[in-house]
Formats: C-alpha cells, structure tokens, sequence
C-alpha cells in the first residue's frame, strides 16, 4: 500500500525532529514518575497502591481532572521518595527518555522543603540526586 503525500511529507518531518538535539527545560523530578517506578516505590514501603497494576496507577493517580487532582498525585508520589535512592532512581530512569528524544540538555529541578516537610534527609537526598545527575550527564 502506498503512502500519501501528505504522510510521507509528516513521517520525514517527524524523523528530521526526532533527529535535532533538545533541552528539557523545567523538569520536575518528582512528577517524571513513571507508573512502574511508583509501583516499586510503593511496594518498597508497603502503601496502599502496592496492589495495583501499573495501568490502574495510571488510570486512577496519574489522571487529572483538574489542577487540584494534579496537586494531589504530586503529594502522593512525594510521600514515596524517601530515601536518596529513591530520587536516584528518578534519575536514572530519565536516561532512556533523554536518548530517546536526543535530549542534550536539561533542568531538572527538585523540591527539597518536600522531603523536608515529611522529614526526610534533605541533605542527603540533594547529595546523592546531584551526583546521580552529574553521572547521567558524563553519559549522555
């Protein structure tokens, strides 16, 4: 079967951009979540979502109907990263999608007063996110 004009023309278009190097801009380590990484999480420490599939935690926590909903996931998947290596893992599961989109640059942010407010190690955590970050970065 043959390709329109008009795909042929969107599929080069998609394949030339997918092509040009990026900037993740703004990236909110906490809400990079996936599904799967919060089930772990979730398992790890024993919450109520540990029984869930990763397409439930999707469907139910990761859908927003509004900004206040949206808030509401955020205070959750925050109340799962408790440990460096917790955030770490965020990091890290970051790498695939910066190559995948031929992302060279990025801004990630945290919150720190977060894990501060559940009175998680802040300081540790910002220690062990920085050196994830800086390795992620030597090897992109």
């Amino acid at each position: 079967m043959n390709e329109s004009p008009g795909s042929t023309v969107t599929s080069r278009l998609d394949s030339l951009i997918s092509a040009f190097p990026k900037a993740e801009l703004h990236l909110h380590l906490e809400g990079s979540i996936s599904a799967e990484r919060f089930l772990k999480l979730s398992s790890k420490y024993e919450t109520e979502y540990s029984d869930l599939s990763p397409a439930e935690i999707r469907s139910q926590l990761f859908s927003y109907s509004d900004f206040w909903s949206f808030l509401q996931t955020y205070r959750v998947v925050c109340e799962h990263l408790r440990e460096p290596r917790d955030y770490v893992a965020l990091v890290r599961d970051l790498g695939p999608y910066f190559e995948s989109q031929n992302i060279r640059y990025a801004e990630i942010l945290i919150a720190p007063s977060i894990p501060a407010r559940f009175g998680f190690d802040v300081g540790s955590i910002i220690k062990a996110t920085t050196a994830a970050a800086k390795k992620l970065a030597d090897e992109l």
